[in-house]
Formats: structure tokens, C-alpha cells, sequence
């Protein structure tokens, strides 16, 4: 029965965390450089004021979506933790298409493409790291 339970939270930890993981880094960057505007986003690529801070924050915070949506997904999987990253992973890209097509009707489709790429490239970074045990992060 745990296991079972186990199974069915992988999607809702990986959600989860992910979203934890990027209001965080959005957070410590407001704190760090004083601007609320960091937190909610300004269209940082699309006519906002563009700092290296903006910036750091904007690679950082998507970069951590990603890796922790596979991270934490694997981690609530109770077995089969490989294959779930790679499932995990194109899960994560079918969604971030979805984005990205839903963006260009809106216009703001270039700030959406980069953090989709940067989002992608760091589940895929995730799912590189795991191993059946669980991730290896210590190479």
C-alpha cells in the first residue's frame, strides 16, 4: 500500500518541489539585491530593466525548476528510479512545449523559450545524475 502511494505522490512532489525550489531562489534574490520586482518578474527579456542580478536570478531560478522537478520526483519513487527520471524529464518537456506555444499568443514568447531551454537542460542534467539508487550528486 505504501508503495502504491508512493507511486501516485511522484508527480505531485515533483511539482511541488520544483515550485518550492524556484519561489525560493526568487526570494533569496529579492532579499539579496532589495527589489520586490525580482519575485514576481518584470518581463526581464521582453522591455524590463535587465541587470546581471535579474539575470543570475532568471538562469538560476529555471535552472533549479527543472533539476528539482526530476530530484524530488525521484525521490518520492519508490523503485524504477531511472526510468522515472527519464519519464519525469519528458513529462517536464511536453509541458514546457505546451508553454511555449501557449506564450506565443501572448507575445511574450522569447523570455518563455530561454527559461524553457534552461528548464529542459537542467532536467536533463537530473536525469544524467540517476542511477536506481537515487541520484548521484557526488561525482
Amino acid at each position: 500500500m505504501v508503495k502504491i502511494l508512493r507511486w501516485i505522490a511522484v508527480l505531485p512532489v515533483a511539482i511541488a518541489g520544483s515550485l518550492l525550489g524556484y519561489v525560493a531562489v526568487k526570494l533569496l534574490s529579492m532579499l539579496l539585491n532589495g527589489h520586490a520586482r525580482y519575485l514576481v518578474g518584470d518581463g526581464m527579456l521582453s522591455g524590463g530593466a535587465l541587470s546581471w542580478q535579474s539575470l543570475v536570478s532568471f538562469i538560476f531560478a529555471n535552472a533549479v525548476f527543472g533539476f528539482v522537478f526530476v530530484y524530488a520526483g525521484v525521490y518520492a519513487a519508490p523503485a524504477y528510479k531511472k526510468i522515472t527520471s527519464i519519464v519525469l524529464t519528458v513529462v517536464l518537456a511536453v509541458l514546457i512545449g505546451v508553454s511555449i506555444t501557449l506564450s506565443l499568443i501572448t507575445g511574450s514568447w522569447w523570455e518563455v523559450a530561454i527559461a524553457s531551454l534552461i528548464v529542459v537542460a537542467s532536467a536533463i542534467a537530473a536525469c544524467m545524475k540517476t542511477t536506481d539508487e537515487g541520484l548521484e550528486l557526488n561525482e
